[in-house]
């Protein structure tokens, strides 16, 4: 009787220790467990900048900064108490690091990014996106027409007169120090040829906003908007033709040369090697917010629920 109830009991025992594994790899397996103690911060991230191949930062929701010294195999976190959205940052030689945000939000480090000072902007629109050209001079683009203008390499800024009035200044890209782009809403570009002292406006394609534009060359530029409205011109600005809608809109576009580039987008990615005229869809570009390549053929893209992603083939895979 006691042998009986021994198996009975030891028959229990194995079926229990089977249902509580179970349980266990089900949880992993449907993702219920939480991470108690991140290393860095979950939010979504908007900007990213690299120093060299190694160094580089990354910016997003709620004050957060985020390091890697070691080519974005391993990540911390910059501590800040700004609790505002950090949308870009950007730097010349990497001597004087800008990140800017939410409510008129410019902040400025001197060590690589480890500590940050607070600098007065004036105004409390929100910053998308920063541009140097050269190591004194750098533009920052945000909401409320603003289109602010440094030439100290950061240390101040100052919101430079446009035509428009209250528009969301969504991104900036000069070729040089003279001439250069801004993009907006209403399927709006601005363009500039004196270094931003006068300005002209052009319609470029519908009234579909526009998020992203680059200069490629003097004569060839690129932009990508709403619903992935996608305009190029080939005659240094004067003309945009309206080529397609790619489908999901884009936050930023950067280019290796000037044929091979890649675009975010809130779903994949694009990537052109014609200068821009023409795109197709990267299936392996997750979700981007921004991108940025270094000097070795890393490239790193940043985005939505913490997207890292990283090509160490100039975006072959």
């Amino acid at each position: 009787m006691r042998n009986r109830n021994k198996k009975y009991y030891q028959t229990l025992l194995i079926i229990f220790l089977f249902l509580n594994s179970y349980l266990i790899f089900s949880q992993q397996d449907t993702g219920i467990w939480t991470e108690l103690h991140p290393k860095v911060p979950r939010v979504d991230y908007w900007g990213v900048y690299f120093v060299n191949n190694d160094t580089g930062l990354a910016t997003g929701e709620l004050g957060a900064i985020i390091k890697t010294t070691d080519s974005g195999n391993s990540w911390y976190n910059i501590g800040t108490n700004y609790n505002k959205a950090i949308r870009t940052i950007g730097s010349y030689t990497g001597e004087k690091i800008i990140a800017a945000g939410d409510s008129g939000l410019i902040i400025i480090s001197t060590d690589y990014g480890e500590t940050w000072e607070t600098i007065q902007s004036g105004t409390d629109k929100n910053f998308w996106n920063i541009q140097f050209v050269t190591e004194k001079i750098g533009w920052l683009v945000g909401e409320g027409s603003s289109a602010f203008k440094t030439t100290d390499s950061g240390d101040t800024w100052i919101n430079q007169p446009t035509p428009l009035s209250g528009y969301p200044y969504w991104d900036v890209s000069f070729l040089d120090t003279s001439f250069g782009y801004i993009c907006t809403n209403s399927g709006l570009i601005l363009r500039t040829l004196d270094g931003g002292f006068s300005w002209d406006v052009k319609q470029a394609g519908d009234n579909y906003g526009l998020y992203t534009v680059n200069a490629v060359t003097r004569m060839k530029a690129t932009a990508i908007g709403f619903a992935g409205k996608h305009v190029y011109t080939s005659d240094g600005g004067e003309n945009w033709e309206f080529i397609t809608y790619l489908g999901d809109e884009s936050y930023k576009i950067v280019f290796l040369d000037t044929l091979k580039g890649f675009a975010t987008n809130i779903v994949n990615g694009y990537e052109t090697t014609d200068g821009g005229r023409d795109w197709i869809v990267r299936y392996d570009m997750n979700r981007g917010n921004n991108i940025t390549f270094t000097k070795d053929e890393n490239g790193f893209i940043v985005g939505n629920d913490l997207i890292l992603e990283k090509t160490t083939n100039t975006g072959q895979s």
